[in-house]
């Protein structure tokens, strides 16, 4: 069977620096593969090349039988990559991130989600993404619907510290499903509200503790989860078993 990942003779310079200079190696299927050497010695320069962010000058790149160099778009349907550390530029939307980090013509995920974004808010998002912690923010980007969510001011990219009243953020599943959320990179107590698809809140989970990696449990399938500042359930009487009623959440 041939190696799922082929690279031979790959070079890539920045100016005078050789960063890779020649590296070949395979990759089987099944294999878990690891470049291992000092900093500088071209490691994610190789992996960048390999998985198409970055161009090489040189050498011949395969995924999957398919020649990276000529056929780059259908190699990135093949590959996922899960890089060491990802950073959201400073004020840009969740549009604007979905257009950078997906390619909406070509994947399902980035269709889906242009589809909630263009059917919720029509004109362009406002409400800037600045939080750029990728376990956070990347995740609520991909399947995340920004309602009136103020993140961290430019600069701050540890966490959520605030989320002022009346303001939330709303999680769209896309249908009805065991639904787990935690705390962790959130500095202030949330309530979470478990919505099933048909608007009914099927659960609330008051005052969650900050930075908590405690699983909350939805307890039942639902299709939506809303974020509200701590306290905000008790303060106005909400209960399993009311409605969601908002311009911007439809049922289907």
């Amino acid at each position: 069977m041939p190696a799922k990942v082929l690279v031979r003779d790959l070079r890539k310079t920045y100016g005078s620096v050789a960063a890779v200079a020649g590296v070949s190696f395979d990759i089987e299927d099944g294999e878990i593969f690891g470049l291992i050497g000092p900093n500088g010695a071209g490691k994610t320069t190789t992996i960048e090349c390999v998985i198409g962010l970055r161009d090489p000058d040189a050498g011949d790149i395969q995924v999957c039988g398919l020649d990276l160099r000529a056929r780059p778009r259908d190699v990135k349907e093949k590959i996922g990559a899960a890089l060491q550390a990802v950073s959201l530029q400073d004020q840009i939307t969740p549009r604007e991130a979905l257009e950078l980090y997906f390619e909406a013509s070509i994947h399902e995920l980035g269709r889906r989600a242009f589809a909630i974004s263009e059917r919720l808010h029509p004109e362009p998002y406002r409400t800037y993404v600045v939080d750029r912690n990728i376990n956070y923010a990347n995740y609520c980007t991909a399947r995340c619907i920004f309602c009136n969510f103020k993140a961290d001011p430019p600069g701050m990219n540890s966490g959520r510290k605030e989320l002022p009243e009346g303001q939330g953020m709303l999680f769209d599943f896309q249908r009805d499903q065991d639904v787990a959320m935690w705390m962790q990179n959130t500095y202030i107590p949330l309530d979470m509200l478990f919505i099933a698809g048909d608007g009914r809140i099927v659960n609330i989970a008051e005052n969650t503790v900050p930075m908590s990696t405690r699983i909350v449990s939805s307890a039942r399938p639902v299709r939506w989860v809303l974020e509200v500042i701590g306290g905000t359930t008790r303060k106005l009487g909400i209960a399993p078993g009311d409605r969601v009623a908002n311009p911007n959440f439809k049922p289907r």
